[in-house]
């Protein structure tokens, strides 16, 4: 995967941030590369070029390269109400490296599912929700 032509990494290390009301009145909704933590992110990390903090991940770039974290529950459901035109609240957050089961899910080019392509055509599809009213889904929007 790439984002603006840069690799995209799998993040080995854990990033505290403390999002301040500083950081909240800078944030701008339904953008993940404005939003409050994305200004956070950008304050705190030397070296950083630009962030984009999405519902289920969060992408940092480098010079040369993109880092993928687990966005947290608790920021992603500050996210969804921020995005819907509720405050955010200030607080600290822990992004995490991909779990193994992630990185698998994650990490495999497109195109290569590995095993036997198994056809359910008699299953019921199961309903699948789908929040309105925030940002947008995957990284290069």
């Amino acid at each position: 995967m790439e984002i603006n032509g840069k690799p995209v990494i799998n993040s080995k290390r854990k990033i505290h941030i403390e999002i301040t009301p500083r950081d909240v009145a800078k944030g701008m909704t339904r953008d993940p590369g404005t939003c409050a933590a994305a200004q956070c992110l950008m304050r705190t990390i030397p070296g950083l070029k630009g962030a984009r903090v999405h519902i289920k991940m969060t992408y940092l770039e480098f010079d040369d390269r993109w880092e993928r974290l687990q966005t947290p529950n608790a920021l992603a459901r500050e996210i969804t109400a921020f995005d819907r035109g509720a405050a955010f609240y200030p607080g600290e957050y822990t992004l995490r490296p991909l779990s193994p089961a992630e990185r698998a899910r994650y990490g495999k080019p497109a195109g290569r599912g590995g095993g036997a392509v198994k056809t359910n055509r008699n299953k019921r599809p199961r309903p699948y929700h789908v929040t309105e009213g925030i940002r947008e889904r995957g990284a290069n929007k």
